[in-house]
C-alpha cells in the first residue's frame, strides 16, 4: 500500500459506523505510522470506523499505561532502540563517547521490564500487538563495522528477551521481524 492508497482509504467516509479505538503507543511521532495502521485497520474491519490515538512523542510506556484505562478497543505497541535507552536515539549521537553507553543494557532492561508489566495490564482490557526496533542499532558504538560490541549484543538479547516475553501474554500478538524486513 502506498501513502497515496492509505490516505484515500482514510478519507472514505465512514458516518454511523460503530467506532473502534486503538491506542498507538509510540516513542516517535507517528506521522505515516498512524495513516497506514488506520488505514490496514479499516480494509480488515469494513463495518467499523476506526481512530488511531497515538500517546505522547517519547512515551511508549505512558501510552500503554493510558491504555489500561479500558477505553480502547486494541493496543498498537511500536518500539525503537530509544524506547529501551533514549541515548540510543539519533537526536542523541553529540553524547556517543566510547563510556557514554557502558550500561545501557542496564537502562534497557529496566525499560523493557516497565514495557512489559504496562503491556501485560494493557492486554487484560484490548486485544494488542507489538513489533520491536526495525532499524538497527545507531552507529553509537566504538568498534568496527564487522564487529558487535559486547553491550550492542546485550542490547539486542535484552529486546529479543521482551519480544518473546510479549508474545508468551495471553492477548498480545508479535509482529514478526523477518516479515518486516
Amino acid at each position: 500500500m502506498t501513502l497515496a492508497e492509505a490516505l484515500a482509504i482514510g478519507r472514505q467516509p465512514r458516518n454511523g459506523l460503530e467506532r473502534y479505538r486503538v491506542r498507538l503507543a509510540f516513542g516517535a511521532t507517528p506521522l505515516h505510522l498512524e495513516t497506514f495502521l488506520r488505514a490496514r485497520l479499516l480494509e480488515a474491519l469494513p463495518d467499523r470506523n476506526v481512530t488511531v490515538e497515538p500517546g505522547l512523542f517519547g512515551d511508549a510506556a505512558g501510552a500503554l499505561a493510558a491504555s489500561s484505562d479500558g477505553g480502547a478497543d486494541a493496543v498498537a505497541l511500536v518500539l525503537e532502540w530509544a524506547d529501551f535507552d533514549p541515548r540510543l536515539d539519533l537526536r542523541e549521537q553529540r553524547r556517543w563517547t566510547p563510556d557514554s553507553l557502558a550500561d545501557a543494557p542496564e537502562t534497557a532492561a529496566g525499560a523493557a521490564a516497565r514495557l512489559l508489566d504496562r503491556l501485560a495490564a494493557a492486554s487484560e482490557g484490548a486485544p494488542a500487538a507489538v513489533a520491536g526496533p526495525t532499524l538497527p542499532l545507531p552507529p553509537a558504538f566504538w568498534t568496527p563495522a564487522a564487529q558487535a560490541s559486547g553491550v550492542e549484543m546485550r542490547l539486542r538479547a535484552i529486546v529479543a528477551s521482551f519480544l518473546a516475553d510479549a508474545a508468551a501474554l495471553p492477548h498480545v500478538r508479535s509482529v514478526d521481524p523477518d516479515e518486516l524486513a
